[in-house]
């Protein structure tokens, strides 16, 4: 988990600590992580937007076949459809350094989304 993940009173900081205990009575091993260096520069929105090329694909059978079905978001749907190449290849570049800083920062070890290790507990600890 990112430092001060469940940080002061809040609801949400509340909930992220019953999750996480939930998930370490589940067996899972909770390990506190430093974020990569530029964290919020790969992550901004910049870089969101231009990967909604590549949700845009997922979704262009229902782009042409009605658009209302889009409602008030149908303008960024749209303008997903026409990243000029060189942002998208510059945004896989990005993800890839992102990729590689979160997984040194990791030392190793990755704390979610594993398979299971016994049927007492969901996701594995390890890699």
């Amino acid at each position: 988990m990112p430092p001060g993940y469940t940080s002061g009173t809040s609801a949400t900081a509340r909930a992220r600590a019953a999750m996480l205990d939930e998930m370490a009575n589940a067996g899972v091993r909770i390990k506190e992580v430093s974020l990569p260096d530029e964290w919020d520069f790969l992550t901004g929105s910049s870089i969101t937007t231009a990967s909604a090329a590549e949700r845009c694909e997922t979704f262009m059978e229902f782009l042409r076949r009605d658009v209302r079905g889009f409602g008030v978001s149908l303008n960024s749907w749209l303008r997903s459809l026409f990243v000029p190449g060189h942002d998208y290849v510059t945004w896989l570049r990005l993800r890839m350094l992102l990729l590689e800083r979160s997984s040194s920062s990791c030392s190793g070890t990755w704390t979610w989304w594993s398979r299971p290790r016994s049927p007492r507990s969901t996701w594995s600890a390890a890699r």
